[in-house]
């Protein structure tokens, strides 16, 4: 849903609408990853299960879910695209997780937006074709360089101090980089005793698999999918169940191995977790 916002200042509209997502109420985790109580915000839960967050745009604010697997940036439907005025700059072409082009739109540069508290005076804006999103924010836009999710108390923080020496009930793993895509979250686990290369998708309302490990691995195919059950990330078990086969060539260039399996908002809502781009680590509880 839109609403209309007073026509003041681009600037102040931005900083100004997000005064109303700073959370009240700071669960326990903030203080063990060393928040500041202004670095905390609130999130809604919506369409697909995803995380929302608002997003101010031409004097608009939108509830844009917030996806850990954007690659492209600021995305947004066509309806909203054109309700904003936006002017059509240049046109790009939208590729799926194996590299392929399934749609085009226009991009509109220089663009104010507000996102997460800050104000962003010139970004591209894209044109993203996929009902019935409103549109998409990425973790490039993140005001910081690490961030937690809490889907059960609908807060997420971001900050770009330094973590705390000591994390008292959680575990790190390193952090493997896209050289394509520097804030993808990608980690090895394990499936089946097959250690693999992980993606942690906010924007994914279900686990994924890779149609080669479903091969190599013989797993089950059915009409719901293809089940591949438990997995493990570190010392933490997560239940996928069936997972939706996919192709991940496009996204696995420059990577050391390709993508394997990726992690919903589904599973992602059990726990608390952090990733830190800056060290290059996930952080993930010990036990629930």
């Amino acid at each position: 849903m839109t609403r209309r916002c007073p026509r003041i200042p681009a600037l102040l509209v931005v900083v100004a609408a997000f005064a109303c997502s700073r959370a009240t109420e700071a669960p326990d985790w903030t203080e063990l990853f060393g928040y500041a109580a202004d670095e905390v915000h609130t999130f809604d839960i919506g369409e697909f299960g995803y995380p929302y967050v608002s997003v101010v745009l031409a004097g608009q604010t939108h509830s844009l879910a917030f996806d850990t697997g954007n690659m492209v940036g600021l995305s947004v439907s066509p309806e909203v695209f054109l309700s904003a005025g936006l002017p059509c700059d240049d046109v790009w072409e939208r590729l799926n997780s194996a590299g392929e082009p399934v749609s085009s739109g226009c991009v509109a540069h220089r663009q104010a937006a507000g996102i997460l508290g800050t104000a962003w005076p010139e970004l591209s804006v894209y044109e993203w074709l996929q009902p019935p999103l409103a549109g998409l924010v990425g973790p490039d836009h993140l005001p910081g360089r690490r961030f937690t999710m809490d889907y059960e108390r609908r807060r997420m923080a971001v900050s770009s101090g330094p973590l705390p020496a000591e994390i008292a009930g959680f575990e790190a793993l390193p952090l493997v980089r896209s050289p394509r895509h520097r804030r993808l979250i990608l980690v090895f686990g394990s499936v089946r005793g097959r250690d693999v290369l992980f993606e942690i998708d906010t924007g994914k309302s279900r686990g994924t698999v890779n149609r080669s490990l479903v091969d190599d691995l013989v797993l089950e195919r059915g009409d719901r999918g293809v089940l591949v059950g438990d997995v493990q990330l570190g010392g933490r078990n997560l239940e996928i169940g069936w997972a939706r086969e996919v192709d991940t060539g496009g996204i696995s260039e420059g990577l050391p191995a390709p993508v394997m399996i990726g992690i919903g908002s589904d599973v992602l809502s059990d726990f608390v977790w952090t990733v830190d781009y800056e060290s290059g680590m996930l952080w993930l509880p010990l036990r629930d």
